[in-house]
């Protein structure tokens, strides 16, 4: 077989007229001849390559940058990353070059156990099967969105039109009362005087609705307002001054709401009415002065529902925080140091994932090495010690000035005690009038703040529960009135069998929107165990070190 092949392949270069020896040639779109490059074989596999030819499997990250043609820093990450990969067998240590002109030079050398390239592979194939499955899930999140979204305005739907059809029921059944014309104009002056209550109402809403439902939906609001002129304009008397008032007003409105993009007051408009601000400009200036965290509490019914369902977008710690973080830790333990040296025990409490504690009871000098060569390389750290495990960071140190007057402000850094609540957000913190997290400190070590349910407010949260069990009750109220002997009931067999299975629909919606929190909170209260593991074990190193340094002083 491998005769054929290289056969074939002696060939096909000289039907090229090439030789083993010299770069093929073709000739491209313009007849120019051009050179095809051989074909390269991946970094992951150059690098696994190099290391295999090495005694013991011992490489400097200077050997494998000379062997790969990748810089000495890249080396250095590409050996991290697959210390990492192979797991605990695999080492890294610090030797002493000799240098007779100069100071001697410490530097890293990775060791690698024999099955280091299965042991790679083996990481890679399980990487990629949970990558694989994080797009899966990932997918099927985003459809079950759609469907719950799509079954949530679906109830809402039926809910309104629900609504309407049992207000026409009652004007028919009003109507059956007889048809002289006394009962005619008596049913009439009853629905006008209906809608005139119902005006008023939707009227007092709009006006006077902020100071009870405490500035909350301002589109329900507006959708009142809506409503009453529409009300008053439909269900008035054109006889009636009153009346064209209010066409008057409504038809200001509608030109209001007009425009090429620019802006839709008239101050420059010399007018006796134009002093008086619309009830639309009135809402939007207090809405202006609103603060920013007081402006999360405006949300729309859908929103509210929707947060409900699917959760809030969690906060915590960015990655870039976790970076600057860092960043502001090894500079800070620097200049308190002498030689501005940094040891692995200093960054421990600012790493993503920390090792066990028992490991550092077991061997405290190698205790999260591998877990803080991401930081060291990141940072472009070198190693200044063989025992004590030191490294500086000369890049890092020579913009300390610029460092320390730029400190961010690291925001959900920190436990929020009892202010925090896994269901929903107190009424103070809510306004932004809880327990203020910002800090321009530098925190003792990395705190991954807890996941919340929901960032709705307690009276939201509780709205959409009991609006949730009243949409379910209803469901069910309504399913038991169509079937037989019930007080709507439906003789029509093929249109039953339709209204039964819409409110099957309905109440597999009704108990999904019921399972969907619960689910959310069993998940969200597994991560929190495992944040609260990690911080805790922060905090042990954060506690150790400090302890270190009293020592030392």
């Amino acid at each position: 077989m491998a005769t054929n092949h290289k056969g074939a392949e002696d060939e096909r270069l000289h039907l090229t007229g090439a030789s083993h020896d010299s770069s093929l040639e073709i000739l491209n779109d313009n007849g120019v001849d051009q050179d095809v490059e051989p074909y390269e074989t991946s970094l992951d596999k150059r690098v696994l390559d190099s290391i295999s030819k090495c005694p013991d499997y011992k490489i400097k990250p200077a050997i494998l940058a000379s062997d790969v043609g990748i810089s000495i820093e890249d080396a250095n990450a590409e050996l991290c990353g697959l210390l990492q990969a192979v797991g605990p067998t695999a080492s890294f240590q610090f030797e002493t070059i000799k240098n007779e002109e100069a100071k001697d030079i410490v530097v890293m050398v990775f060791k690698f156990p024999s099955d280091f390239r299965s042991k790679a592979y083996a990481f890679r194939r399980k990487e990629s099967v949970k990558a694989v499955l994080c797009n899966i899930a990932t997918l099927l999140w985003k459809i079950g969105k759609v469907v719950i979204a799509f079954g949530l305005i679906l109830s809402l739907a039926i809910l309104l039109i629900g609504a309407l059809c049992a207000m026409i029921a009652a004007i028919v059944a009003m109507s059956r009362g007889g048809n002289d014309r006394h009962h005619t104009q008596r049913l009439m002056r009853q629905m006008r005087s209906m809608s005139n209550l119902l005006r008023q109402l939707l009227w007092c809403y709009a006006i006077f609705g902020e100071g009870l439902d405490h500035g909350q939906d301002p589109f329900l609001r507006e959708v009142a307002h809506t409503m009453a002129l529409g009300l008053n304009v439909l269900m008035g008397t054109p006889g009636s001054i009153w009346w064209w008032i209010s066409m008057r007003r409504f038809r200001e409105r509608q030109q209001n709401q007009r425009g090429w993009g620019a802006t839709r007051n008239r101050e420059s408009v010399s007018s006796w009415s134009n002093n008086r601000s619309s009830w639309r400009q009135q809402l939007a200036d207090i809405r202006s002065e609103r603060s920013q965290a007081y402006d999360e509490n405006e949300k729309g019914i859908l929103s509210v529902a929707v947060e409900f369902l699917f959760g809030p977008t969690q906060s915590g710690p960015s990655e870039f925080q976790k970076w600057k973080m860092r960043e502001v830790a090894i500079v800070s333990t620097a200049t308190r140091s002498q030689g501005e040296r940094v040891r692995v025990l200093d960054l421990l409490p600012y790493v993503d994932n920390p090792p066990d504690m028992k490991t550092f009871y077991k061997d405290p000098s190698h205790c999260g090495s591998t877990e803080c060569l991401g930081i060291i390389t990141h940072f472009n750290g070198i190693p200044c010690g063989i025992v004590d495990r030191h490294f500086i960071f000369p890049e890092l140190m020579q913009q300390c000035g610029s460092l320390q007057s730029s400190f961010e402000e690291f925001s959900n850094l920190e436990d929020m005690s009892g202010s925090h609540s896994f269901f929903f957000l107190p009424h103070d913190e809510y306004l932004n009038l809880g327990n203020d997290v910002s800090r321009k400190e530098l925190p003792p070590y990395l705190y991954e703040s807890t996941l919340c349910l929901t960032k709705l407010s307690q009276q939201q949260f509780v709205q959409c529960c009991v609006l949730n069990l009243l949409n379910y009750i209803g469901i069910l109220m309504l399913r038991s009135s169509v079937v037989k002997g019930g007080s709507l009931e439906i003789k029509n067999a093929n249109l039953l069998n339709a209204i039964l299975m819409l409110f099957h629909l309905l109440e597999f919606y009704a108990k999904l929107f019921f399972a969907l929190p619960i689910g959310r909170g069993i998940y969200l209260s597994i991560l929190n165990f495992q944040r609260k593991l990690r911080n805790q074990r922060r905090k042990f190193y954060a506690e150790r070190r400090n302890e270190e340094y009293i020592r030392e002083t």
